[in-house]
């Protein structure tokens, strides 16, 4: 696994006085690449495939939405996470980002706390979503197989790992989630997927998994909170969605990775 400066950040803005600030105020954290031509990031991103992207809303040539969207439609950067730099003024777009597939913004002019914080806690994200992706099949199989290796390992790992049936409720949980709510498995069983979430998080997991199956995605990334113990538990879910040859929606293993630590710091 990749350390924070073995990582790239990408920064695309089309004022190089910004690119210059972002890049001295990161560059000892991470390996920076800045781009002033918008219409160039996907281009750029294929090449220097980036941990992370940080992509100016309005630029002259085009905009961020639009490049943003363009990203998760290419294989090869569908997956990079995109942090939209903005203005006080351009506050009410935020809606707009998020839908165009964006995971935060970062409010200009820079503040050096700020920009280190975020793109610090969505670096750890990327590595370890980066990890989970590698790992996610092999821990799908622990769910899905009837083999004794697989199950011991779905009964022994420190990741809570669960199924959705085609009605999209939970068949199928293992013993970490006891382990880690404190609650019983059983009782989430049969529940649909997004009451696992607190209920001021639940309606947003419920959209996301919606618009997943209106798209038939078939592999995806959401974060959450969850009940635990002590309190509140962010969760990075991994979700491997399986359907039929006419695109019905049948199952999906889900990987849930508590995240706590990298959001609160």
């Amino acid at each position: 696994m990749k350390t924070l400066d073995q990582c790239r950040v990408l920064v695309v803005d089309d004022m190089v006085e910004n690119l210059w600030i972002a890049e001295d105020l990161l560059q000892d954290l991470c390996l920076v690449t800045t781009l002033e031509d918008g219409s160039k990031t996907v281009e750029t991103a294929r090449h220097c495939r980036p941990d992370l992207i940080l992509l100016d809303v309005v630029m002259n040539a085009t905009d961020g939405f639009s490049v943003c969207k363009a990203l998760k439609r290419t294989p090869e950067t569908l997956n990079i996470p995109v942090i939209f730099l903005t203005s006080l003024s351009e506050a009410e777009h935020r809606i707009e980002g998020f839908d165009a597939g964006g995971v935060d913004y970062i409010s200009k002019p820079f503040f050096s706390g700020e920009l280190k914080a975020r793109v610090r806690t969505h670096l750890r994200l990327s590595l370890m979503e980066s990890e989970l992706r590698d790992h996610v099949r092999y821990l799908s199989h622990a769910v899905e197989s009837t083999d004794e290796s697989y199950l011991f390992l779905a009964h022994t790992t420190a990741n809570i790992l669960l199924q959705i049936n085609s009605s999209g409720a939970v068949s199928l949980i293992n013993p970490a989630w006891a382990q880690i709510t404190g609650g019983s498995p059983e009782a989430v069983t049969g529940l649909p997927f997004h009451e696992i979430a607190l209920p001021d998080d639940a309606p947003g997991v419920a959209a996301s998994l919606y618009e997943l199956l209106t798209c038939h995605t078939e592999e995806a990334h959401m974060q959450f909170r969850i009940p635990g113990r002590s309190g509140p538990i962010w969760v990075r879910a991994t979700l491997r969605l399986l359907y039929d040859t006419e695109g019905r929606f049948l199952s999906s293993t889900v990987v849930l990775t508590d995240v706590t630590d990298l959001m609160v710091r």
